[in-house]
């Protein structure tokens, strides 16, 4: 019983994967903004208190805003940094409260610019190999939080 439910349990991880992954490549269109370069270091499943990284190209609007809901079982302990691509540091505001991340930005951050997001001592409560991040941003003068896609980060072992 108990391995038919971890099946069932994969399976339907499979499937949510997919579905997700499909979803995030179809904003690749999408003109305000890109995710990239979803990474963990170190990227055993068995290190608590790694660093997930992910890179945000903004393309053609100003992002005053992230959003990132965490996968259910991460927590972040030693907070968010972000950089740009010259390894300048970005001032935001920065809130982890349950599972979501709020960065506000001191000033809109311009198009033409990668952030590079650094999610600091991340802790798993869950054995899984494959956490998906959902990412929204704001635009200056707007209220409403656009999905600009999921980061798939991945650890190996046991």
């Amino acid at each position: 019983m108990r391995n038919l439910i971890f099946a069932v349990a994969a399976y339907l991880l499979i499937i949510t994967s997919s579905s997700l992954t499909v979803w995030a490549s179809g904003n690749k269109n999408n003109t305000k903004a890109s995710l990239s370069g979803g990474v963990a270091f170190p990227s055993s499943i068995s290190f608590q208190g790694a660093t997930h990284q992910f890179k945000l190209d903004v393309q053609t609007q100003p992002v005053s805003e992230l959003v990132i809901k965490l996968p259910y079982g991460v927590s972040i302990n030693k907070g968010i940094e972000v950089k740009n691509q010259s390894g300048k540091k970005i001032d935001a505001q920065i809130a982890v409260n349950n599972q979501t991340a709020t960065l506000i930005f001191s000033q809109p951050v311009e198009p033409q610019t990668t952030l590079i997001v650094d999610m600091r001592g991340v802790n798993t409560s869950l054995r899984s190999h494959i956490w998906l991040y959902q990412v929204y941003g704001k635009m200056p003068n707007l209220t409403t939080e656009i999905p600009l896609g999921t980061v798939r980060i991945q650890t190996y072992g046991r």
